[in-house]
């Protein structure tokens, strides 16, 4: 009697450049998306083989296209594979899996399982569920994230119609072929969801898949090869840090560690290559890349009027024109400065409450913005609309800043959204304040609340002439940590202000862990400058203990360059400050706002490292 071989059919192509992952070319180039796939490849006929050791009579066979794919070459597939083969089928991808498992049961094939080169990770237990999943029923699939499927398993000749008008790479790939399936009478199971990488993201899932493993957190440390070229190739490999937040454990990327795996050790490797490289990803990936920086032809006009309260400042208007290739536009700067004879620290407020808020007459002082209080403590108190850079409106926000300095046409999806432009704004505010004899303009802090302390932080992140950078309130993508967060998550602001970040960021909704970034790196891009966190007792929106989190991450970061940066990592009760390192935070009795007492301690804070350091 004749023995029968099972089969686990692995799908190739012929690894040459511009026609393998041509998804991927657009973000990471033609030499990486081939070297991805020449690793995917070598990994994925690996597990094959791991898994066919624990099947009975079981045999891999390489399926290859084109047909020359074997002949000698820098290219060839002989450099990975010199077992049994066969060609592909001509056609679609159905017609391929057709003639594969027809060609194989002629040969009295028993149970076979089709695999593609992308899924370099996959369990090889999920091939041997596949396997015995077989003994009962027809087919067996493995669904794909994508709607498709990465593995099907087939335990008899299969009807040819099976994939009939089937959509191939595309959302109802699977369900069409079930349909088929079932409309043929065929028995079908299904083995635990995977991923195969068609794109970008797939590529960002696989990362975060191995960096899990990297720690030990999964069954296996699979895919070497996937791994070290991802590393080559900066695709998004991350590493990990386990922390805790609300009790229970989260792994955030680590601010320390190059995407190729390089650990940070020194002050002058953050500054020459760590801080670049995180900036790029929170372009790239949540705030979006300016357009312009500082337009050539902006201009300042000052009017200034003397003795306002009290005698004690001078109130001075300016506005500060710029323009670009769509229109002219303008930001209207409110300034009081305290009089002296040396130029003064500054506070710039980032408003995004409304004019009413700050009145120039101050007919009608409002907490919001006490700069009766700032003088007083003598700071210059500096403050901006944030609408006068771009309207927080989904639809008005283009009119403003975007539609002077964007290129024509389609917006890129890392072009930049509203908290970009208005720290964009505040950085153009500093512009002025260098010019300024009146303001010690290297000692001028940044402040915002809520989605104004986004941007503040985002300002403080990427302007270094900001010597501090207050975040009141942040909450969700600004000081919070984004995973493991309670409160607004990405998916929240995303839906309810589509026009505050950049495109990319929307694919991160309900995947907060698939982030190559978190907000306490964001943090971190501070350092060594100070950086000032406050939170709300009853602001769970936000939430504080998410918020506070970020500034102890930030930490390491501080201590590279010999600075504390919080003082504790021991959560404070309310109206208690932790001034003592270079990051700063309060916790507020209350609800989500901005208060007098808020602004006292920015300005004790203020005191104790801005000023005390040179007075």
């Amino acid at each position: 009697m004749v023995r029968k071989v099972n089969y686990i059919v692995v799908f190739a192509r012929a690894p040459r450049p511009g026609t393998v992952k041509t998804r991927l070319v657009a973000h990471f180039g033609t030499e990486a998306a081939t070297a991805l796939y020449r690793a995917m490849l070598h990994d994925c006929l690996a597990l094959a083989q791991t898994a066919a050791r624990e099947i009975e009579a079981c045999q891999v066979c390489v399926a290859f296209t084109p047909a020359d794919a074997f002949a000698p070459g820098p290219h060839s597939l002989t450099a990975f594979w010199n077992g049994e083969r066969m060609p592909q089928s001509d056609g679609d991808l159905g017609l391929k899996m057709r003639g594969a498992f027809e060609d194989l049961f002629a040969r009295g094939a028993e149970k076979i399982v089709l695999l593609g080169s992308d899924s370099p990770d996959l369990p090889p237990e999920f091939i041997a569920q596949t396997f015995a999943a077989l003994r009962e029923a027809d087919l067996v699939f493995g669904p794909a994230r994508d709607g498709g499927f990465y593995l099907i398993g087939a335990s008899r000749t299969l009807p040819p119609s099976l994939f009939d008008n089937v959509p191939w790479s595309a959302p109802e790939t699977l369900e069409r072929t079930l349909d088929n399936a079932g409309r043929l009478g065929l028995s079908f199971q299904l083995v635990p969801q995977w991923d195969d990488v068609d794109d970008a993201d797939d590529v960002l899932r696989l990362a975060w898949r191995l960096c899990r493993q990297t720690r030990g957190e999964t069954h296996c440390q699979s895919a070497p090869q996937t791994r070290l070229t991802m590393n080559q190739y900066a695709m998004g490999l991350i590493m990990l840090t386990s922390v805790t937040l609300h009790d229970a454990k989260i792994e955030l990327p680590d601010a320390l560690t190059l995407r190729d795996g390089t650990k940070v050790t020194s002050a002058a490797d953050w500054k020459a290559r760590r801080r670049p490289e995180l900036l790029e990803l929170f372009r790239e990936n949540i705030y979006g890349r300016a357009p312009v920086s500082r337009p050539p032809a902006m201009k300042f006009h000052i009017t200034p009027t003397p003795d306002v309260m009290d005698g004690k400042a001078t109130r001075k208007h300016v506005e500060i024109s710029y323009e670009g290739r769509g229109g002219k536009g303008a930001i209207q700067l409110l300034m009081f400065v305290p009089k002296s004879d040396k130029p003064v620290p500054c506070f710039v407020f980032i408003n995004n409450r409304g004019a009413e808020h700050m009145d120039a007459t101050r007919a009608k002082p409002s907490p919001f913005w006490p700069a009766e209080q700032i003088v007083a403590r003598g700071y210059a108190a500096a403050v901006f609309l944030n609408a006068d850079v771009a309207a927080d409106d989904k639809i008005k926000f283009y009119e403003g800043a975007p539609a002077l300095f964007d290129v024509p046409g389609k917006r890129a999806p890392d072009a930049w959204g509203a908290i970009a432009a208005w720290a964009w704004g505040a950085s153009r505010v500093m512009d002025y304040l260098q010019t300024d004899a009146a303001i010690d303009a290297t000692r001028v802090a940044v402040v915002g609340h809520s989605r104004g302390g986004k941007a503040a932080l985002w300002a403080g992140a990427e302007d270094e002439r900001f010597a501090m950078t207050v975040s009141n309130n942040s909450g969700s993508s600004g000081a919070a940590i984004a995973r493991g967060k309670q409160g607004e998550k990405i998916k929240d602001i995303n839906t309810n202000f589509p026009h505050w970040f950049n495109a990319n960021y929307k694919k991160f909704n309900d995947r907060e862990n698939e982030l190559p970034v978190d907000q306490h790196q964001l943090a971190a891009l501070i350092a060594p400058r100070l950086l000032y966190i406050t939170s709300a007792s009853d602001d769970t929106w936000a939430d504080p203990k998410a918020e506070f989190l970020a500034g102890i991450e930030a930490g390491p970061v501080y201590r590279l360059f010999g600075l504390k940066g919080l003082a504790s990592d021991v959560f404070p009760k309310a109206e208690a400050p932790m001034h003592d390192g270079r990051i700063g935070y309060h916790l507020r009795t209350g609800k989500h706002g901005l208060t007098e007492y808020d602004w006292k301690c920015f300005m004790d804070f203020a005191d104790r490292h801005l000023i005390a350091r040179r007075d």
